[in-house]
């Protein structure tokens, strides 16, 4: 019996990959940071579908001057273009990344 993703009540990294876009890495760092509670069972790592639309509504969101896309999404700012202060080295980025998630998606 073939039950479709969102009416299974656990998920492993696989499906939750398939079913929310987000990459196997950041699915794992956010586990790492606490923001994305999951479950062992044997090898595999599991993620309740409660937990998972938790840690979604967590994510910040983008408002309409965000034009859909987050900033930093590998695309250089405007005012990086435009001559002002250099984009901060993709060591930060990380960094601001893994600092956001840990704080459970709020900016800080």
């Amino acid at each position: 019996m073939d039950v479709p993703l969102t009416e299974k009540l656990a998920l492993n990294i696989r499906e939750v990959t398939a079913l929310t876009g987000v990459c196997r890495t950041e699915l794992y760092e956010a586990i790492a940071a606490g923001a994305l509670l999951a479950r062992k069972r044997g090898a595999s790592t599991l993620v309740l579908q409660a937990d998972l639309r938790a840690w979604l509504d967590r994510l910040p969101a983008i408002g309409p001057s965000g034009a859909g896309k987050a900033a930093g999404a590998g695309e250089a700012e405007p005012a990086a273009e435009m001559g002002a202060a250099p984009a901060p080295a993709p060591a930060s980025r990380r960094r601001r990344r893994l600092e956001l998630i840990a704080a459970g998606g709020q900016r800080t």
